[in-house]
């Protein structure tokens, strides 16, 4: 059995967190490209997750048990619940607004990630804090409702359905946080459970439509590049990130990917950003330096189960 993976230095874990958020930047060019092609967003999903679920299980064959024991705990399905919910919003969405968009408002879950950072694992909410909320909201703002001509095919529908999105992961940024803190010595065998669970649950969305498959060979390449190196690479480096720093201080660093993003759709797919989308990334670009910079929280007391930090209850 291999000894578990210590939590990474501060530093190690800020460069953990940047790289992940690399490689989800670069996933919104690719989903684009691919539903652009004809790719059904529900199947994309499905597909996806399926060489994600493969991947990581392969990796934990070795111990079975532990990924079954995880598989079988409900708070890994919740996580994949909202991990399916996540993606199936975002795909919905980004089939009907620009890459720019997309990339921009899947990062306007803080004010979310912040709130329930406070409520379910007792961190700080201080001044910093509520300033990078205030802003990420009116930047979230500008980004949808701004239409300028010829920034590409964004649509108010779309960044609606991105923005769902981007609030169900905040649901799973907190919880996983929280999994993190209590199992630092778990990441793969939860993450293979994650992802199985992601799997039953698209499942029954994608029967719906009939289980259409890519029909074009850059279908599948965008499948296998977002199953690679947009969920288990990037996915094992945050959460690995997470066992060091908070989830408000992770999901704010998550939206540099906006920056990785939309220079990747300008010079890949063309796109322009009218000024009121520029002017909603930079604010909140800038909430996610103020709270990069706020002090660090304060730990959940000891002996507080899961169970009664998600609930609100302590335990007995």
């Amino acid at each position: 059995m291999t000894a578990p993976l210590r939590p990474p230095s501060r530093p190690a874990a800020i460069l953990l967190t940047l790289l992940a958020s690399l490689l989800w930047g670069s996933s919104f060019v690719v989903n684009k490209l691919g539903l652009d092609g004809g790719l059904d967003p529900v199947m994309f999903t499905l597909l996806r997750m399926i060489l994600a679920a493969a991947i990581t299980t392969a990796l934990v064959a070795r111990t079975p048990r532990r990924a079954l024991r995880w598989f079988l705990d409900w708070r890994i399905l919740v996580l994949g619940l909202s991990n399916a919910g996540g993606f199936l919003f975002q795909y919905l969405g980004q089939g009907q607004t620009s890459s720019s968009h997309a990339a921009l408002l899947a990062n306007a879950g803080l004010p979310l990630v912040v709130f329930l950072g406070w409520w379910l694992l007792r961190e700080n909410l201080d001044p910093l804090r509520l300033v990078s909320v205030v802003l990420t909201l009116v930047g979230a703002l500008l980004i949808a409702l701004w239409r300028a001509p010829g920034g590409g095919e964004a649509s108010l529908r779309g960044d609606v359905l991105v923005g769902l999105s981007s609030a169900t992961w905040a649901i799973f940024i907190v919880l996983n946080r929280r999994l993190m803190q209590e199992r630092p010595g778990e990441l793969l065998p939860m993450t293979a459970a994650m992802y199985l669970w992601t799997v039953l649950t698209t499942l029954p969305v994608a029967a719906s439509r009939g289980f259409p498959l890519p029909e074009r060979p850059a279908g599948w390449l965008a499948v296998a590049y977002t199953g690679v190196f947009c969920s288990v690479i990037p996915y094992l480096s945050w959460s690995h990130g997470l066992k060091t720093i908070t989830a408000a201080a992770s999901s704010v660093l998550l939206t540099l990917e906006i920056v990785f993003a939309v220079l990747l759709s300008m010079a890949i797919l063309g796109e322009s950003l009218g000024w009121g989308a520029v002017a909603g990334g930079v604010l909140i670009l800038l909430g996610a330096a103020l709270v990069s910079r706020a002090p660090c929280p304060a730990k959940a007391p000891a002996g507080r189960s899961t169970f009664s930090a998600l609930t609100g209850r302590r335990a007995s």
